[in-house]
């Protein structure tokens, strides 16, 4: 006997009392009314509460049947203790008494009663006569649960048809699901995850039966893990082993026979997902099951699809003919084999049919559909006005020609032997049939020239009486801007005759450096490389949680990126990156040279018996189209030991996959940068270097080169730098510098030229012993100098100077503390010619301030 109350709470009170002070009757009543499966003691308040006042709490009826949706408040009676036993046959656990029924709520627990009497006829012959309907009707006693020989008539709950007969109310089936549960020390159902969480029934089944045999080994002390093995598992474990097959088998028939066999209560979409193909392929196999069955046979011979060598050149095809974007979101998210992995986003620079025509053109002999040829572009190579492309940087040249031809509308001419769809149309109008480098370049005698082009804009005009057009033109200033024109058809004329021959010449151009390029990607031979590099557009630096002030922050990193391709030992094609970071901001020929001498240290260190490189960059002249950087390409191989060419781009057509390389750092660190809220940000050169070399250590080799490493590079290579380097004259049109030694160099206007443009014989060397007197300038700690020649040691090449002090923009004076020092003649950069203002102030002349500025002219 226990010693507490069985409704163990706060609010107990009163003389406890135990079991036997009260009879069977009154303990049922309490077992039914609190919910327990045995009643014990109970203290005073609690049985206060239950036996007394417990019908007098309860106001509408308990609904056992689901008999209305609102609580009935009319016509109640009492459930007394003889109702639960006569109706327990078709509410075995519902019902309690003291709770309170409607009068429809009784005729349907009778009408139940009656139901299931006349259904038990059949099965009860030798049984007395069962209640009968009248009994039944006025409820009378126990006697409608009798049997023949007056005992009771236990009915079966679990009979088959007992649940069809008498379905359980949902909230009577909730509470005695939810009364197992807590018997089993499971949390209670939840109604809601039932009906929506599709998991939920069979996790909620499977913590019942690990329960349940959890409970019969601690009592038996028996192990049984062979009933923990649930059918479902082993049903998933198939279901696994058949999507296994599925994708290491190549034979059709063998997949449809796979997915044949798949439950038919599956959806079209589940087998889909499940197995990875289209809803097509199952809605087929479903078919061939209705009318085959399972392990059907395909009917029909299947057809021959394009081989993977036709797959693998249109592929190559879309990337040759696409350019990367340098954006830091220019970016796609592309599914290789199980993972998914961001690409950088390619621009297709024609449309699709243009392409497609390129293609059968260089690749008469396959054959593929424009469908298929369309299915296999790669998901980075995307269209113009794709998300992301209408910000790209486009030729202004091929645009405005472009432009042009669309503003006559030659688009809707047609003479039968030509179709102007392109600008590629109108321009095979200006040249041969078979066309050569003499006609887009204007030296061929024998092409129609423009000629051919004005008789079709002029019968295009007349046919459409149009004496004025409209054309849009990009113009270029301080900022871009796209402007709307109209002319006359003949100043229009006119203005296609000036365009026409440079346009000729650069689409020429561009077509040949972009051959060149693939020509000799395809023809690399062991020993050489080709080193595509671009300066990206600097990283600015991103703080997470930023404070507002932080918009005027203009902190930025330099990016040059390497794109390396050569033969290794095996003979095998490699591609590798390389990244040069930096605090330097000054995108100029300096800082390319800096990063060019890493580059080749790392190249010897990756490729065996290197012997030269072929560098491929855009032909900005602040940077790589320069007479600095032809003199560096002359000295490479006194520099490196190992040959160097020079190509450059046509105008506007530099992006490459450099671009894409550095595009997709950025965006890497920018995503880093804002992950980092405790943490510090990637704010210094330094810090994108250390991540950089972390994070890309498989697949990019990152190195830091400092301001100072680059200021102390050009104190070594400064005489290179000099502003009275002589110009290479005509460098702007040219594509192709080749040093022949260190004093020649030849100029071509596109690297297959068979003919150069011109050859370039120049001297670097440093004034001469004999020169040296009067005012210098000296090179000297990262500074230029201005000094005076006091003593000169011919034997030594040595010259002792006199510094001066800066005493205005362009003024110079000795200063009152005599300082001298002896120094090397390769530090002489040059003699210079002062204007005496007093005898010991001079003036440095205008031809002469160009060699440095008031940051390098320290004294």
């Amino acid at each position: 006997m226990s010693s507490r109350c069985v409704l163990s709470s706060d609010k107990c009170s009163g003389d406890l009392r135990p079991r036997n002070s009260f009879d069977d009757n009154v303990a049922e009543i309490i077992r039914r009314r609190a919910g327990l499966l045995r009643v014990d003691s109970v203290c005073g308040f609690h049985f206060c509460q239950i036996v007394d006042l417990y019908p007098l709490s309860e106001k509408k009826c308990c609904n056992p049947v689901g008999k209305h949706s609102k609580p009935a408040v009319f016509q109640l009676r009492m459930i007394t203790m003889e109702m639960v036993h006569k109706y327990r046959v078709v509410l075995p656990a519902s019902l309690v008494p003291g709770k309170k029924l409607c009068t429809n709520c009784v005729k349907a627990l009778n009408a139940r009663l009656l139901q299931y009497g006349d259904a038990n006829e059949n099965r009860q012959q030798t049984e007395a006569p069962t209640t009968s309907r009248a009994q039944v009707q006025e409820g009378k006693g126990e006697a409608d649960n009798l049997v023949g020989d007056g005992k009771p008539r236990e009915i079966n709950t679990n009979d088959a048809d007992y649940d069809e007969i008498f379905p359980t109310p949902p909230d009577t089936a909730l509470s005695d699901l939810n009364k197992c549960l807590t018997f089993l020390s499971l949390d209670p159902c939840d109604t809601q995850k039932l009906k929506y969480v599709k998991r939920y029934p069979g996790d909620l089944l499977a913590s019942i039966k690990s329960k349940i045999i959890t409970k019969m080994e601690k009592s038996s002390g028996l192990n049984f893990d062979d009933l923990r093995r649930s059918e479902e598992q082993s049903f998933h474990e198939m279901l696994e082993q058949l999507r296994t097959a599925y994708h290491l088998t190549s034979e059709e028939t063998m997949k449809m026979q796979i997915l044949s066999v798949l439950p038919a209560s599956w959806s079209l979409k589940q087998v889909a997902d499940f197995f990875n193909v289209s809803v097509s392929v199952v809605r087929r196999v479903r078919s061939l099951v209705s009318e085959q069955g399972i392990l059907p046979t395909p009917l029909g011979r299947r057809r021959m699809g394009l081989c993977e060598e036709v797959k693998k050149k249109v592929i190559s095809f879309y990337e040759e003919n696409s350019r990367q974007l340098p954006g830091i979101k220019d970016h796609v998210t592309v599914k290789v084999g199980d993972t998914k992995v961001q690409r950088q986003k390619m621009l297709v620079l024609m449309t699709l049919k243009e392409l497609y025509a390129n293609f059968k053109s260089d690749y008469a002999d396959l054959q593929i559909s424009f469908s298929k040829f369309a299915e296999l572009r790669p998901r980075e190579c995307v269209l113009a006005g794709a998300s992301g492309t209408h910000s790209v940087c486009v030729c202004i040249y091929h645009e405005n020609f472009s432009l042009l031809i669309e503003g006559a509308h030659l688009e809707k001419h047609e003479d039968g032997k030509h179709k102007f769809m392109s600008t590629s149309d109108v321009l095979n109008l200006a040249i041969c049939p078979e066309p050569k480098s003499a006609c887009y370049l204007g030296e061929c005698k024998k092409c129609p020239g423009f000629t051919s082009i004005q008789e079709k804009l002029e019968v295009n005009f007349d046919e459409r009486m149009q004496t004025e057009v409209e054309y849009k033109k990009w113009v270029s200033t301080d900022r871009a801007a796209l402007l709307t024109c109209i002319s006359t058809t003949d100043e229009f004329v006119e203005h296609v005759e000036d365009v026409l021959p440079s346009f000729l010449c650069h689409h020429f151009v561009a077509k040949e450096q972009a051959m060149f390029l693939k020509n000799a990607k395809a023809g690399l031979k062991r020993g050489s490389c080709i080193a595509i590099g671009d300066f990206s557009e600097n990283y600015s630096v991103c703080h997470q949680a930023a404070i507002q002030d932080t918009h005027w922050d203009n902190t930025q990193i330099t990016l040059h990126p390497f794109v390396c391709y050569y033969v290794n030992s095996e003979g095998e094609q490699q591609i590798f990156n390389f990244v040069v970071v930096s605090d330097y901001m000054k995108h100029e020929t300096l800082a390319v040279s800096a990063f060019q001498h890493r580059l080749i240290a790392k190249l010897k260190e990756n490729i065996q018996d290197l012997e030269e490189v072929h560098y491929m960059t855009d032909g900005s002249s602040a940077q790589y189209k320069n007479k600095f950087n032809a003199l560096n390409l002359r000295m490479h191989f006194e520099d490196f030991q190992v040959k160097g060419r020079w190509h450059f781009f046509a105008s506007c057509h530099g992006k490459g996959p450099c671009d894409g390389l550095a595009g997709r750092m950025k965006r890497l660190a920018m995503l880093e940068s804002l992950r980092r809220v405790r943490e510090e940000s990637i704010l210094t050169a330094r810090q994108f270097y250390e991540w950089a070399k972390r994070v890309f250590m498989d697949s990019t080799w990152v190195e830091l080169v400092t301001k100072e490493e680059i200021e102390e590079f050009r104190v070594q290579y400064g005489l290179r730098y000099r502003k009275d380097v002589p110009a290479l004259e005509g460098i702007s049109s040219a594509h192709c510098l080749i040093p022949l030694s260190t004093n020649v160099i030849q100029v071509k206007q596109y690297s297959s030229a068979d003919t150069c443009l011109y050859v370039y014989h120049g001297d670097l060397t440093a004034p001469k012993f004999d020169d040296l007197h009067g005012f210098i300038m000296v090179s000297q700690d990262c500074a230029w100098y201005l000094g005076y020649v006091t003593e000169r040691y011919q034997t030594e090449n040595k010259v002792e100077v006199r510094w001066l002090e800066q005493d205005g923009p362009l003024h110079f004076k000795f200063p009152e503390v005599d300082e001298r020092k002896v120094i090397s003649i390769s530090d002489v950069i040059s003699v210079v010619n002062v204007e005496a203002v007093t005898e010991v102030t001079f003036k440095l002349t205008k031809r002469c301030a160009k060699y440095g500025n008031d940051e390098q002219l320290k004294r």
